[in-house]
This record gives C-alpha cells, structure tokens and sequence, in this order.
C-alpha cells in the first residue's frame, strides 16, 4: 500500500536581510505527485521569475555565509573609587550617623528644621532606651569599691551624672502638654523618669545632694501639669482609671514627700473619683450626703455632691469654677460655683455619677435649667451605670434637643452677650426665669418609670435667641451674658419616659448651680486676680549698660551733654553774681538817677542759663 507524504523544503533567507525578519517574497512548497516518482532533471530547473531574480538560491550548498568581524571588548582597568551614598550609609553605626548629621546641622543651620520635621515622633520607649544608657554610663563609672556616696564617687562620675540630667531635662518637656496631647503618653514616661530620679545616689555632701532635689522639683511640676490638663477633658476619667493615683502616692513615698505638689493637685482634681462607697441612711428622705463622704462646698475646689459631680465646659475645654460665697450653702444637697464665659463660645454640661452611688429608686431623673428654663433632660437606670466599664458614669448634655413631629434637632448651647434696652420694651418674665438669668441649674431626683409615652411636637427654634434685660432693673448685677442656641442639626431618635418623682418634683436630692460671668465681671467679684498694670519704664541711666542699644546709648549721651552745658552756665553765672555782690559790699553803688549801663557778657551768661537751646541732632562715635 503506498502513501504519500508532502515533503517540505527548506528555504534559507537572503544573505543581505536581517534573518529576525520575515522575507520579501513569499516562501514556495513543491507537491510532488506521487512519492515514489524521480524527480527529472527539469524539475530542478529555475522559472522564468527565479532567473530574473538577482536573488542567489535558497539552496543550503549555494548560500554564501557572511564573513562578521569579530571584536574584543576593551576592558576598562581597575582604579579605586569611593562608595555610593547610600553604600556608606549602610556602614554607618548610629553613633557615627549622628555625628555626621550634628556636623552637617552646624554647618547649615537651615537643615535642622527640615531634619525635625522629616524625623519620625519620638515614642516613650525610644526616650526612655536613651535615658537607660546614660544611666547604665553613670554606673559604670563609679569606682571599684569604697563608698559610693563619697566626694571621691561624686567628682568620678559628675560628668556622666551631667549628662543624664541634662538628657532628662530635655526629653520631658517633649511629653508635656501641649506638644504632648495623650494624658497617657504624659503619665507614662513621668512614671520611669521619676524611678530613674529615685536611683540617683544620695550624696554625702549637701551641695551635691542639690541635683536630685532639683529633679524631683521639676518632675514634680511635670506631673501637676499632665493633671491639670488631664483633669478637663472628661473630667479625668482616663486618670483614675490608669490607676495613676496610687503610681503617684508611691512615687511621693519613695521621694520622702517631694512630689507632694503633684499629688494635692490629684487629690484636688481627681480625688472625688476615688471615694469611699456611699451607703443610703434608712428612714431618710433623699440620699444622706454626709454618708458619701460630703465636704462643704467652701472646702471643696470643684462642684461636688457625694457620689455626683457636674463640670461645665466651654468651647470642649473644662472651665475652672469658682466659689460662690453669698449664696446659700448650708444646704447638704446644694452647691453653687461661678464659671467664666465668653461670647460665641459654645458649652456643655457633663455630669458625673459613680458606680457606689446608692439609687433610691430604680432610676435618676436629671433636669437641666439654663437661664430659668428647661433645656435637657435624661432618665438613668440603675443598671446602665453599673455595666459602664469606668468606674464613672458621664451624661453629656451639648444643648437643646427637640421634636417637630417628624424628626428630632439638637441646638447647641451657645454664650451670647445681654443687651439692655428701655423699661418700656423689656418682656414681662416670671420669678424663676428672672431670677435664673445667667445660670446653669443641674436637678437630679429619685424616681420610678410608668412606660413610654408618644413625643409631643415642638416647633420651638431658639437659634439667635437674644434676652433684653432693663438696665433699671437689673441695676448692680453682675449679668455679663445670656445662653443662646447655634443652629440647629439632625439627632437620632429619642424615647420619652414617663416617670414620678419619689420624694416630689421640688425635692432633688442634688442640686448644682453655675452662674457664668466674663472674665472682668470675675475679676471684680475677687474671683480672679486683676491683670498688673505694666511697671514704669526704667531711666536708660539706671539701666546697664550691656542691655542698652546703639540709640539708646546716643540718647544718652546727648542727655549727658546737655546737663553738662547747663551745669557750665549756671556756675559762670554763679560766679558772675558772687562777683558783684562782692562789689556792693565793699561801697560801689549806683547813684539815683543813673541809668546803670548794659553788660553783654551778663546779659549772654543769663540767656544761656534760662533760654533753652534747641537741641540739634549729632552724631556720637561710641567704637572708640
């Protein structure tokens, strides 16, 4: 059986194409008929086209392979060249990269601010692995032996106990506020910083000895700033419940009593936070005070009930309150305080409930008065303060929020100045709302919940809401400002609870009081210390002379010169009298009717004593 097979030639480019690419002409496939036929010799013979073309045969035995010149590569020679920037980077310790950035910073000064700002923030681990060698380096140059206290100790180690104090005096402003805003960052590096002052040897020598009371003095500064700071922003939750009181108490233990400015203003801050649990007096009516470790309100520096405190705080920073001493504070469950405020600047109210406070009934029912009319309020249970995770409950009341029958608005509370018109325009108002002008009233009662009930529309809008007081009328008030509404915005739903009061709608059990002045109505009540005024300026000659400049030394020379003139012309004219006093005393006296003639030389002498010259700018050379 015979088969046949399509035999394909081989085909070479042309010797003068790129043999990548594609030839000119189109390639050919000889199909023989049959694959046992010979081929003749005609077969083999080129075409018409093929013998026209100036083309050599593809044939493999015709192709003629081109003759390349083959060249050697030159080799550059070997020759020694320095290393690439970041090469030598690489080889670079961070010892010896810090030296060469303080040399480049010394001599191009612009490149120190570009290089703190492109420098990544300094954490507390980082300064305090810092702080950790140059404490390892003050201990290991102590001598071998002896006593380590010594002034033979003091003057081997004094340059590395330098440097540690140095270091420390610069990496602790850098976790201060406000260039440091987490509280926690703050307290943690003034933690270990205050256990490495307590390593610091205690020398035998007084003098010595000055360096570490010195630290302490400075940390303890530290740490009434952190909680200053930390004490306004959500009342100093975050504070207590780091546990910080009790690393403070150590820390002023093992100081002997040095950090004790620190630790007052904790306990002046933050010390209500960490009270004795309260207990509820059975039989009583209301909640016994006194049980929950109650202080008068003359004794205390903030605005605190038992287990409640109320902070007020304006434009998101918590205000210092001050007391209020002609109000009526013999009450138990009544506080009042002042607070400064502004105009334009929004406040809130925040009050503060412990987890050991005693609730009479299942719930609390907190009422909200600014300026005599009910702003807010809030129901809390029982149960929702003791599963908050701090040891703290805090309701934040931001402003007015109301129902228009369809959504629900909040209007922040805003400070806006009073303005006083004639009697005639002034609106007619009730007791309470007179007399709660100016003030920021917090109510909390014991009562019980009835239910829910459907919320009633309200199309009240107190957005620019200005009160006109009468000056007659409010004569020898100190309101400086009333309580306005910003515009309003959208507020999630709301349920409404019906509720009834255990002890009676006009029996809270804690009642806080805030009247809002400006800063200079403050300042006449004694609250706040007066601005000084500005001490008289110092004669330039009673100043030294390093601190006076090139005018000020040409301004007084020319003083000097023009008392010396005065001085010349006063003793010739001294003189000049004394002279002719001496002449009538010995007899030369002047007949009657004689004129007595013009002396030029006195009548110059008197001109240059009384009339003042005009003063004439001159030029003094002082570089000589």
């Amino acid at each position: 059986m015979s088969t046949s097979t399509i035999a394909t030639p081989i085909h070479f480019p042309h010797h003068h194409q790129d043999p990548r690419l594609s030839s000119s002409h189109p390639m050919s496939y000889s199909l023989p008929t049959s694959a046992g036929r010979k081929r003749k010799a005609e077969d083999e013979e080129p075409s018409a086209d093929d013998r026209m073309s100036t083309s050599p045969s593809p044939s493999l035995h015709q192709r003629i392979l081109p003759a390349h010149r083959i060249t050697k590569r030159q080799r550059a020679g070997v020759s020694g060249r320095p290393l690439t920037l970041p090469r030598l980077l690489e080889t670079l310790d961070a010892e010896s990269l810090r030296s060469v950035l303080q040399t480049i910073c010394q001599r191009h000064p612009g490149l120190g601010a570009e290089i703190e700002h492109t420098a990544p923030r300094p954490s507390v681990a980082s300064a305090l692995t810092v702080l950790k060698q140059y404490e390892s380096a003050l201990q290991a140059a102590f001598p071998f032996g002896g006593n380590q206290t010594s002034d033979y100790a003091y003057n081997r180690v004094k340059s590395a106990l330098s440097n540690l104090l140095e270091a420390l005096a610069d990496f602790t402003p850098h976790f201060l506020p406000p260039n440091e805003t987490q509280a926690a960052q703050s307290l943690s590096f003034l933690d270990s910083a205050t256990e490495l002052i307590h390593h610091l040897p205690d020398w035998d020598s007084f003098q010595h000895r000055l360096h570490k009371q010195n630290a302490y003095e400075e940390i303890s500064k530290a740490w009434t700033l952190v909680i200053r700071e930390a004490a306004k922003r959500a009342g100093g939750i975050h504070v207590q419940y780091g546990g910080w009181d009790q690393k403070l108490t150590e820390h002023n233990h093992q100081s002997g009593g040095k950090l004790r400015e620190a630790v007052n203003e904790m306990s002046n801050h933050l010390g209500w936070i960490g009270g004795q649990p309260s207990t509820q007096q059975h039989g009583g009516r209301g909640t016994d005070l006194s049980s929950h470790g109650y202080q008068p309100p003359s004794q205390v520096k903030m605005a605190v009930l038992g287990d409640v405190r109320v902070v007020i705080n304006v434009d998101k920073q918590q205000r210092t309150d001050f007391p209020d001493d002609e109000a009526d504070n013999s009450k138990p469950n009544f506080v009042s305080r002042y607070v400064e405020c502004w105009s334009g600047a929004n406040f809130s109210v925040q009050v503060f409930i412990k987890k050991t406070m005693v609730f009479k009934s299942g719930s609390i029912f907190i009422l909200l008065y600014v300026d005599g009319l009910v702003a807010n309020n809030a129901v809390i249970k029982h149960s929702r303060v003791l599963s908050h995770h701090n040891v703290v409950y805090l309701q934040n009341f931001e402003g007015a929020i109301k129902y228009d029958g369809t959504h629900w608005h909040l209007q922040p509370f805003l400070f806006g100045e009073v303005k006083h018109v004639e009697e005639a325009s002034t609106p007619l108002m009730n007791r309470r709302r007179r007399d709660g002008l100016g003030s920021i009233v917090v109510e909390i009662h014991h009562v019980t919940e009835r239910g829910f009930i459907a919320p009633k529309s309200d199309s009240w809008d107190g957005a620019n809401r200005a009160v006109s007081l009468s000056e007659k009328q409010f004569k020898g008030s100190t309101i400086t400002h009333t309580a306005s509404y910003s515009s309003k915005t959208s507020y999630c739903s709301r349920s409404i609870i019906d509720v009834d009061f255990v002890d009676g709608v006009d029996s809270p059990f804690a009642v806080f009081q805030f009247q809002y002045r400006s800063k200079k109505a403050l300042q006449t009540l004694l609250l706040i210390p007066r601005t000084p005024s500005p001490a008289p300026p110092v004669p330039l000659e009673k100043r030294p002379v390093e601190s006076l400049s090139v005018e000020e030394m040409q301004q007084l020379v020319r003083q000097y010169q023009s008392r010396l003139v005065d001085n010349e012309a006063s003793a010739k004219l001294e003189s000049t009298l004394a002279q002719q006093h001496i002449k009538q005393k010995n007899g030369v006296k002047q007949e009657n009717g004689v004129k007595r003639e013009r002396d030029p030389e006195m009548e110059e002498i008197l001109a240059s004593a009384y009339v003042k010259k005009p003063k004439t700018a001159e030029t003094v050379d002082l570089s000589e």
